[in-house]
């Protein structure tokens, strides 16, 4: 099937912003040779088949800060990263619709911040890099795409701050959020090794172990769908060293979710901290 469409602009030979015709909206098309040979103001027909991925802007919010983007960035910077989220919904499924916004901003930001000599730290990106390995990765693409783009290498930081926008747009979620979950986690990995006195090998069996599981505990919590352990007042007795250490992440993890946190949570925690308690004991 074939749609007419005004070219608005050219913005690489894979990506164009149009007018679908058929319903008066302006849309991003993106798909392998899409632009190749188009001109702006052009009406073409372009079959469905070769369309890859399109941003459309039906809500009229949405189509404002759509229609600053195109006001505020290049044609080029635009282009990549449309390209970018196209091979992000590939491998992580459909996005939230505001990824597109989103994304670009920030990128753009962040590529005028290198420019200037400023970069921006990113303290998580350790935890991003084994949380979220599948957007991780594909921020390292991005990263070679942007450098093929702009001629700009964007540093490892940044490469994290693209994995989050991706998390977050895979959830549907505000970005705030995953980072608000990724600095907890990297807190309750801080306070374990502050009271075991022990230092936990970044990217280690162990510190993967524990991220996880912290991960796991704060989306059930998030979510409300608890777990039962049987066994919860035998193991608080047998590791209660272990478990007092939990209590004191309970508290931190309350106070930042703003949820009551389960006690099998803590329990089942309390394990994975004794289980850390041995490992520095044998070393």
């Amino acid at each position: 099937m074939q749609n007419n469409y005004l070219i608005l602009r050219v913005m690489n030979n894979n990506v164009l912003l149009t007018k679908d015709l058929a319903n008066d909206t302006e849309a991003v098309l993106i798909g392998k040779g899409i632009g190749f040979g188009k001109k702006q103001d052009q009406t073409t027909l372009i079959s469905g088949d070769s369309i890859e991925k399109s941003f459309y802007t039906y809500d009229k919010k949405l189509k404002n800060d759509y229609l600053d983007l195109l006001n505020s960035y290049s044609d080029v910077l635009m282009g990549v990263c449309a390209e970018i989220i196209s091979m992000a919904e590939a491998r992580l499924g459909q996005l939230s619709e505001r990824i597109f916004i989103v994304l670009t901003d920030h990128i753009s930001f962040a590529i005028e911040r290198i420019k200037n000599g400023m970069e921006i730290d990113n303290p998580f990106v350790h935890e991003i890099e084994m949380l979220y390995p599948d957007e991780f990765a594909i921020g390292q693409q991005a990263k070679d795409m942007l450098f093929q783009a702009t001629g700009i290498s964007i540093p490892i930081g940044e490469i994290g701050f693209i994995a989050l926008h991706l998390q977050a747009a895979k959830e549907h979620k505000d970005v705030k959020v995953a980072v608000k979950h990724t600095q907890l986690i990297k807190d309750i990995v801080e306070l374990i090794e502050t009271h075991l006195d022990y230092h936990i090998k970044v990217g280690s069996l162990t510190h993967t172990r524990l991220l996880t599981h912290i991960k796991g505990c704060i989306e059930r919590v998030e979510m409300e769908r608890y777990i039962n352990n049987p066994l919860a007042a035998t193991i608080k007795e047998e590791i209660k060293a272990s478990y007092v250490i939990a209590l004191s992440i309970k508290a931190l993890m309350e106070k930042v979710l703003k949820k009551a946190i389960p006690e099998d949570e803590m329990v089942y925690l309390a394990i994975h901290i004794d289980r850390i308690r041995r490992i520095k004991d044998y070393e």
